[in-house]
């Protein structure tokens, strides 16, 4: 096939995978998660002021809500919200075209590895792939960015090797610009690229001064990751893994669980009955779970009871082990995550247990897959040629940085450095049996083939744009959050009390929510919302805070503000409240200085 033949069957792949990843963007996933809108209002403040939510002057890692993201999907977003505006829509617009570039960057590495049939099947698989649609639907994946940055790198560095040094040196500062995309890459990307380095040592010989300026270069780049911004990215780390000191014996302490009979005790506040009748239930008071659905009962306020729940997970490996968790807990949880990984559960059946990572019942790789995945390990395995090895490497490496982290043996997002290869893998599968296996049979394979991806696809997008939207636990975890909320102007009632549905108050939903909201209403952003339950935030403010914030209150039982925390001698005055739609009020009072623009739908 020429190159003609190639690019134009690629662009034809490219247009079916856009017809999949851009419409319903606002209502697919249903709802908006904090962490998207998080980014969203960042790219917003960005380019509005150059300064992020905190009013940090272009950074290059993100505090977002604590867990300092880099800013890289960040600053691409800035272009997009200046040409469209500031929405939902608009903020999950460019995660779509970062699908369609890792859909690129798999054809292209396809064809670099094996040929122009490879890499067809392997842009093909990626423009169907669940895991990729689902990545490139949402701004809460910036992880979406490695499956472009990484196999362009190696399509780099491959011809590099092949003899065009200027491509190795390129590559090789691609490989260390993806270490600001995501957190498993800093840890991945250097064991991939150490691996690359000694299966093509004896080609790269023949290009000692440019490998070296190139390893000069990337090291350049990198060296941040590791040494200046090291306090940003350890934070993260540190926030997901199960390294460190034990606490109380275990591995480490997650949300205390509390089981329906419990809520069921401390649930009646409102009519002075329970041992919180008098005093605040912090827990209680973000989220009230007397007339949630019966679907969702264990899940109030946190209680996830998936029969598909990880038994290597800190609590269960302490309960397993007891005085030993913490010599062979850690370890243990490693491995039983590696293996999480790998297991027909998570690539073709359930896939990640979190819905806003993938719908329940639908793998992260489709099943007709599982076989052509068979075929191509097998034929990588009886491969001697370095293209093979450096594949298996990259199969084997995926699972890896993700296995270090808390459940994360079945984390969409953190494995997406995976994704590449076993679509890769799956593609090698596909064309060892059109090409050797049955040569006299190709027009009945392909065909076949064909029909069961079509099956296949139609099936997912049953799944992902009809039952999904529908799915209470899907909309429990995605219309729980800023989706639900409707804050400020926009379905502000006639008593100018902002209403939301019921059990869907938790603080930092609410925060992200009126940011998000307010923001194109606010003058110059970035502006702050100072927050926290009985936390009297204005009274320490400045004169500029007083003027410019924000302020939710979380007043006492049964709503009032405490006489030590009256705002209105601040100079604040009430601006919007939030109250369920059943009538119930959740417990939030904004407020504003008197002589501050009027909230939406308040002038």
């Amino acid at each position: 096939m020429n190159a003609g033949h190639f690019w134009r069957w690629l662009a034809i792949i490219v247009l079916a995978g856009a017809l999949v990843r851009f419409p319903a963007l606002g209502t697919v996933p249903p709802g908006m998660h904090i962490d998207e809108n998080s980014s969203g209002y960042d790219a917003y403040s960005i380019l509005l002021t150059g300064r992020d939510q905190y009013g940090v002057s272009y950074p290059v890692f993100f505090e977002a809500l604590g867990n300092w993201s880099s800013g890289i999907h960040i600053y691409l977003s800035v272009p997009v919200t200046m040409l469209f505006g500031f929405g939902k829509t608009q903020t999950r617009l460019p995660y779509p075209f970062f699908g369609i570039a890792s859909i690129i960057m798999a054809g292209c590495l396809g064809q670099v590895l094996y040929g122009s049939r490879e890499g067809l099947l392997a842009a093909a698989l990626v423009a169907i792939s669940p895991w990729d649609i689902l990545a490139s639907r949402t701004a809460d994946a910036q992880s979406i960015l490695l499956t472009v940055l990484i196999p362009l790198g190696l399509c780099l560095l491959i011809s590099g090797a092949r003899g065009r040094p200027g491509r190795l040196k390129a590559g090789l500062v691609i490989m260390a610009l993806s270490l600001y995309g995501y957190g498993t890459a800093r840890f991945f990307v250097p064991l991939l690229v150490i691996g690359f380095l000694a299966i093509y040592r004896h080609q790269l010989q023949r290009n000692r001064r440019a490998l070296a300026l190139g390893l000069v270069c990337s090291t350049i780049v990198a060296l941040p990751v590791y040494t200046v911004f090291l306090p940003y990215t350890a934070n993260r780390f540190l926030q997901v893994n199960q390294i460190g000191a034990p606490v109380e014996g275990g591995l480490g302490v997650g949300p205390e669980m509390v089981d329906v009979e419990t809520l069921s005790a401390l649930r009646n506040v409102s009519t002075g009955d329970g041992p919180y009748a008098t005093e605040r239930d912090f827990m209680m008071s973000f989220t009230i779970c007397d007339s949630i659905d019966d679907d969702l009962r264990d899940m109030c306020l946190g209680k996830l009871k998936d029969p598909g729940e990880s038994q290597w997970t800190p609590t269960a490996l302490e309960r397993a082990l007891g005085k030993w968790t913490w010599p062979l807990g850690f370890p243990l949880m490693v491995v039983g995550n590696y293996l999480t990984s790998l297991s027909p559960d998570f690539l073709f059946i359930n896939g990640d247990p979190n819905p806003r990572h993938s719908p329940r019942g639908v793998g992260q790789l489709h099943v007709f897959e599982a076989p052509l995945l068979a075929v191509g390990l097998a034929a990588l395995a009886s491969g001697r040629k370095r293209r093979d090895k450096l594949l298996l490497l990259w199969l084997v490496l995926g699972p890896l940085p993700a296995a270090f982290t808390g459940e994360g043996g079945d984390h969409a997002f953190r494995l997406i450095v995976w994704l590449p290869a076993l679509h890769l893998t799956s593609a090698r599968g596909a064309a060892v049996l059109l090409s050797r296996r049955f040569p006299e049979r190709h027009p009945i394979l392909s065909s076949l083939m064909a029909v069961v991806a079509l099956l296949g696809i139609a099936v997912f997008l049953d799944v992902y744009f009809v039952r999904y939207p529908a799915d209470p636990y899907a909309l429990y975890r995605w219309d729980r959050d800023v989706g639900a909320l409707r804050i400020a102007a926009d379905v502000v009632g006639p008593d100018g009390v902002v209403h939301v549905p019921d059990n869907t108050m938790h603080a930092a939903e609410l925060y992200q929510a009126y940011m998000y909201n307010l923001a194109p209403h606010i003058d110059t952003p970035p502006f702050d919302i100072l927050k926290g339950p009985l936390s009297c935030t204005f009274k320490n403010a400045g004169p500029e805070q007083l003027r410019d914030d924000v302020f939710i209150l979380a007043p006492m039982l049964p709503w009032r503000v405490p006489p030590d925390c009256d705002p209105t001698a601040h100079g604040l005055v009430e601006v919007g409240r939030v109250s369920y739609f059943s009538g119930r009020v959740a417990g939030y009072l904004v407020y504003r200085h008197r002589d501050a623009a009027p909230a939406p739908g308040r002038r």
